[in-house]
């Protein structure tokens, strides 16, 4: 079980998760980063075959969380939920190719990691040999394998028990968290597994498998990690949802050694940063937005669909690029959505088509549900692709109505869950882009 405790001083917060690290130059005094759990017990450790088992019991101390961070040395580690990490360039890496598994050579410094992204996998086996995670030299263009994928009982299964995240330390191990087991896998500069950490979720969590739905196979999973980065003095700071149904809202914190050292639960719709000696803050994105200038924005995973009420039409994100597009994901079965969707036509019908578009995409299992709600509204103006139920699966947003503002270049700028009384800050965020 997870424990947390989350201590709030000042100001409120607002919608948008970004999370990002900071780095403040030595030893400067403060509070302390956690507090000691009563009843804490130690975890379970064993040597298998040239690497470590560290069974976690629950972290050491509970995170503390402060909300007046320093405006100093900052970075960014995620934006709107997920990693973004950077190159020594700045540049955003994409997703590891796939490609046939071997001896990794030593690595070099300047090294990146990368894995299989949960956001953009598809439904295939894993051939035996297959690389978890790869190795980027940026200037060389050069990819080292390390690790070996797990092969599931399911073999079409093998592509997504594979995705997560790897973060790699310049002076030490690089560290892969799985986004569907409470894990974290560490190797060494060889390529060979030091040690597997494990932590335990309130609840035993699934692991993925197939549902039939409308006479498709669909696969339904949990998603437990969103991304791991490397941070000062040795520690790993993990995004994580220890219950998958509320999404990711706390930060687990572990040593070099896997050991969990402090976990805290975390304001979703905020910005968190951590300085140098562990202190983790939370603060509005706007704020963070200030000391870190204009981050890097992460592209938004492509589609291409059926159009709905339109089968022999497509509905493409690729045809919209050079516009700001604004997608929102909805379904017949989605109350909120029959209350947005029409404001949501009244702004499209107010955009000029040639700088900026909506485009809807819809989660009914059933084409002809999706067609029958849009009948009742009295039509839109706006096209929506037929998610064919499989949309969840594939972007893994927290429910329905949930929006994404995109640039003119398709990368997030940012993210609205729910639907509260009006679309205000839909078009805010969409005017904001067209003055930058």
């Amino acid at each position: 079980m997870v424990s947390s405790v989350s201590i709030s001083r000042g100001r409120g917060l607002r919608p948008g998760l970004v999370i990002v690290l900071g780095v403040l130059s030595a030893c400067q005094p403060g509070p302390p980063a956690g507090e000691p759990v009563q009843g804490y017990r130690e975890p379970s450790i064993s040597q298998k075959s040239g690497w470590t088992l560290i069974e976690n019991r629950g972290p050491a101390e509970n995170l503390l969380i402060y909300d007046d961070p320093p405006e100093n040395g900052v970075r960014l580690l995620f934006l709107a939920g997920r990693p973004a990490p950077l190159t020594r360039s700045g540049r955003v890496m994409p997703p590891a190719p796939e490609g046939p598994g071997g001896p990794p050579t030593t690595w070099e410094p300047g090294a990146t990691a990368s894995a299989r992204d949960l956001f953009d996998f598809h439904l295939a086996p894993v051939r035996s040999g297959d690389p978890l995670l790869w190795l980027h030299d940026e200037e060389t263009g050069e990819r080292t394998p390390v690790g070996s994928a797990t092969r599931p009982a399911n073999a079409f299964l093998g592509q997504l028990v594979n995705t997560g995240w790897a973060t790699r330390r310049t002076d030490g191990p690089v560290v892969f968290a799985s986004a569907v087991r409470p894990e974290l896998v560490a190797f060494d500069p060889e390529g060979d597994t030091m040690w597997v950490s494990r932590w335990q979720p309130p609840a035993p969590v699934d692991p993925p498998t197939f549902q039939a739905i409308a006479g498709s196979a669909v696969p339904v999973f949990s998603v437990l990690q969103f991304g791991v980065v490397a941070g000062r003095g040795g520690l790993f700071y993990v995004l994580a949802a220890p219950q998958p149904e509320v999404g990711p809202d706390h930060v687990l914190v572990f040593d070099a050694d896997g050991r969990l050292l402090r976990a805290g639960r975390i304001p979703q719709g905020s910005a968190v940063l951590a300085d140098a000696r562990g202190r983790v803050y939370v603060t509005r994105e706007e704020d963070a937005q200030r000391w870190l200038g204009d981050p890097n924005r992460v592209p938004f995973p492509t589609f291409d669909l059926p159009t709905l009420g339109r089968a022999t039409e497509r509905t493409t994100l690729e045809k919209h690029r050079g516009k700001v597009v604004v997608v929102n994901f909805w379904a017949s079965w989605c109350a909120p959505c029959r209350e947005e969707m029409p404001l949501l036509d009244a702004f499209s019908r107010e955009l000029d088509p040639e700088q900026a578009v909506i485009v809807g995409l819809n989660e009914d299992v059933a084409p002809r549900a999706g067609l029958a709600f849009i009948e009742e509204l009295g039509g839109v103006s706006y096209e929506s692709g037929a998610g064919g139920g499989r949309l969840k699966s594939r972007y893994n947003y927290r429910g329905l109505p949930y929006t994404i503002v995109l640039d003119r270049d398709l990368r997030v700028v940012k993210s609205f869950y729910g639907f509260g009384s009006s679309i205000d800050p839909i078009k805010e965020a969409v005017l904001q882009e067209f003055g930058g």
